[in-house]
């Protein structure tokens, strides 16, 4: 059965209307078919994939209205004709009769005074795909249904008259010209919509890629148990009592630090707290944990500021080189994907401590605000927090229940094995252990920048100087400095290549007249620091003599005397004479000789002694009598107001 019989059997065609030959439909379009009339010019002309689509939509309307013209056919019956005829002569649009009622109605049409409809083919542009210059209202498909979905997709779960209402008000107001849709369009357009948009509007992006998006499969069978270890923070969705600094109690959601082995989901460590959680309280954890159970080869955590502080696991570099503990201890850092859940087994935990733990507490918060007890805030007043546990009650019941999660056999890939099996298979990785210094040091956190070394051997952190008698020798260099948050007042010091050289201790103040107004405190602290100062001063000046051979003192040409032997020796130099004296730079004045010009000194004879002076003529002792006299005023025979040397024989 060809085309032609299929319509003759559909379309029941008067008896009137003849169907034509193939042969001579084929001949007649080809000699009959009208040329494409010429558009108006236009300030620009249409891109070549419009123009190409309008010319072929009006030869399709031009071919139509000529076969039904020419052998009296309805318009789907010339539609059907036609494209049996010639099936491949319209590749760019689909030749069907909807369309075609649709493209004639755009070009427009008028009934002539013989009852014949005239189509006007002359609006070519009419077809053209919806292409048009210059500014143009906007459509509903592009601007309504886009601000609608704004206001409507989003978690708070707007209503949609609302929606619909202010969008409505909005276009009233910006965009007069467009016809706005009724809410049944609308509402028609929203359930054709991706489930999964509407899921993300409504839920976020975390619920769809949760739920719906594809999820990597990991084979966690071939990591070893102590290999790679998981590390994060949650707080409990219950309450505990804690002090709240004025002698009283207040309520407070329990904060847990959570090391977990990847492999066995054992727990090799955790803390608890009713404050925040910080990187002291990281480390402390992570330090227990490599304690008791060695050191893994991973450690994997997520993206907060206090797993990925500097010089913990993210690397500070000093003069040069990376310091962090975890490169100290030889361990490599994983860190998850920002905001994804499922990259962290640990999570996995949480969920069950918050489905078979925390729920099973009366002080139960629920997982959301939406889900909490209205009776859970009777706990946040002075007769309810009584009832809550502290915070050693509390972790006395999370050591149990990790007790009991340990020893529960678990399906999937554990195949009904417990994570404590598993963490003590044989398979389970061991490191070389540290010893209990190597590994204390290994866990100490770097400082940021190097501290130099004051005069006496000491840095200051913090406004706080610190003192170490090996630190003497490098005054005006410089050291890195690892402190450890559970040693207040100690912090340790390494050179620039990392080796260890020694632990300093905070320095204390004294009284500044401790010997008077001074507790027995102060005159003790005075006491060490004067003794470190006088051992100070007394080490520098034995280890100056021995780099100057005992020398110093001596004058470069009475170092030049000195034989082989006295060089040798270490006691050429010798003291002849010494005197303090305060008005001077250095107050402990020392005569120091050669010990052969010493002795060459003590061989010299003494002095000769002095010769008799000559007595005095009698002239001189009678004028000096009579001066003495004058000046004493003796001599009467002086007439005031004269002076006269006369008597004087100068």
């Amino acid at each position: 059965m060809d085309a032609l019989d299929l319509f003759d059997r559909i379309a029941a065609v008067p008896a009137r209307r003849t169907v034509p030959d193939r042969a001579a439909v084929r001949q007649e379009l080809a000699t009959t078919a009208r040329q494409l009339p010429a558009a108006p010019a236009g300030p620009r002309e249409l891109p070549e994939k419009f123009r190409l689509r309008r010319d072929e939509k009006w030869q399709f309307c031009r071919d139509v209205v000529d076969l039904c013209e020419s052998r009296k056919l309805s318009q789907q019956q010339a539609v059907t004709l036609l494209l049996s005829t010639a099936p491949g002569r319209f590749r760019l649009i689909k030749p069907t009769y909807p369309n075609l009622r649709r493209w004639l109605g755009k070009l427009g049409s008028y009934c002539a005074r013989n009852g014949k409809r005239e189509y006007n083919f002359d609006n070519i542009d009419a077809l053209a795909d919806e292409y048009v210059f210059g500014n143009q209202p906007k459509r509903f498909d592009e601007v309504v249904f886009k601000i609608f979905c704004g206001m409507y997709l989003t978690p708070k779960c707007v209503p949609f008259s609302v929606c619909y209402r202010e969008t409505k008000a909005l276009f009233a107001r910006e965009y007069r010209e467009v016809k706005f849709p009724s809410p049944a369009q609308i509402r028609y357009r929203v359930k054709q919509l991706d489930p999964l948009i509407v899921n993300c509007g409504r839920y976020g992006i975390d619920y769809v890629q949760n739920h719906s998006l594809y999820m990597l499969i990991r084979d966690w069978s071939r990591v070893r148990p102590g290999q790679c270890w998981f590390a994060d923070s949650r707080p409990f969705d219950q309450l505990i009592r804690v002090s709240d600094g004025k002698g009283g109690w207040k309520a407070a959601r329990p904060n847990v630090t959570y090391v977990m082995d990847a492999a066995s989901w054992f727990c090799v460590g955790f803390d608890v707290t009713g404050e925040s959680v910080d990187n002291d309280m990281i480390r402390n954890t992570f330090a227990r944990a490599c304690c008791e159970h060695g050191r893994p080869e991973m450690f994997y955590v997520d993206n907060g500021s206090d797993y990925n502080k500097a010089g913990f696991s993210q690397p500070i570099t000093i003069e040069g080189c990376e310091y962090s503990i975890l490169q100290a201890l030889g361990i490599h850092l994983t860190i998850a994907r920002p905001y994804s859940g499922r990259s962290k087994t640990v999570e996995r935990s949480f969920r069950d401590y918050s489905i078979d733990f925390d729920k099973r507490q009366p002080s139960y918060l629920g997982n959301s605000p939406a889900t909490r007890p209205a009776s859970a805030e009777l706990y946040y007043t002075p007769e309810g927090v009584k009832l809550l546990p502290s915070l050693e009650q509390f972790c006395e019941m999370l050591r149990g229940e990790l007790d009991r999660y340990h020893n529960t056999p678990r399906r999937g890939r554990f195949k009904g094995r417990t994570p404590r099996e598993l963490w003590n298979a044989p398979n389970r990785l061991r490191r070389a252990p540290l010893s209990d210094l190597e590994l204390h040091r290994a866990l100490l956190l770097p400082l940021p920048k190097p501290r130099q070394v004051h005069r006496g051997g000491c840095v200051d952190i913090a406004r706080i100087r610190y003192y170490a008698p090996e630190l003497e020798r490098l005054t005006g260099g410089k050291v890195i400095v690892k402190t450890s948050y559970l040693e207040p007042g100690r912090v340790h010091a390494f050179d620039l290549k990392g080796n260890y050289l020694a632990e300093c201790t905070a320095q204390c103040t004294t009284h500044p007249l401790a010997t008077v107004f001074g507790d027995d405190e102060d005159k003790h602290i005075l006491s060490e620091q004067l003794v470190i100062a006088g051992r100070q001063r007394r080490e520098l000046l034995d280890r100056f003599a021995e780099t100057t051979g005992h020398l110093a003192g001596l004058s470069i040409e009475e170092i030049k005397t000195l034989t082989r032997a006295d060089l040798e020796s270490g006691k050429a130099r010798v003291t002849v004479l010494s005197k303090n004296k305060v008005k001077s730079g250095d107050h402990n004045l020392r005569l120091t000789t050669t010990r052969r010009a010493a002795d060459e000194a003590r061989a010299l004879p003494g002095p000769a002694p002095a010769p008799a002076s000559a007595p005095k003529p009698a002239s001189r002792i009678n004028f000096d009598r009579e001066f003495s006299a004058m000046m004493a005023g003796e001599n009467n025979n002086h007439i005031e107001g004269e002076t006269s040397y006369d008597d004087f024989n100068l």
